[in-house]
């Protein structure tokens, strides 16, 4: 349980096979939906256009869109061409407040004897 939160919390980029997996389980229960994204960082080290880069600080970080091959850093306004850039793939996870309620309310008819349709106030 400890790694679900966490991973929810962090909302972060390369989470661990177990985690990814813990996610997995919840978006086949229909709780959550993660959707990955690809991503470029204007300013990295890593990247071929790096010595290229004049404000080598900048925070810059473009969603890459299979049509384009340029963009424009929101942060710097430098032209990026995306074959000079590593890219990087994001985990968002979107939470289903509504099934989260029912599934947790379920588990808890379960727990106290649902099949004796006693009440539960959630």
């Amino acid at each position: 349980m400890r790694n679900i939160s966490r991973v929810l919390k962090d909302c972060k980029e390369n989470l661990s096979t177990q985690e990814l997996e813990l996610v997995r389980d919840l978006e086949s229960k229909g709780l959550c939906k993660i959707n990955q994204i690809e991503y470029i960082d204007c300013s990295d080290p890593n990247d071929d256009d790096y010595f290229q880069v004049i404000d080598k600080d900048c925070s810059g970080t473009i969603v890459v869109e299979e049509s384009q091959i340029s963009y424009i850093c929101d942060k710097c306004h430098r032209d990026i061409y995306i074959h000079d850039k590593n890219i990087k793939m994001n985990n968002i996870i979107y939470l289903d407040y509504s099934k989260i309620y029912e599934f947790v309310r379920d588990e808890f008819r379960k727990v106290i004897g649902g099949s004796a349709r006693k009440k539960v106030m959630v």
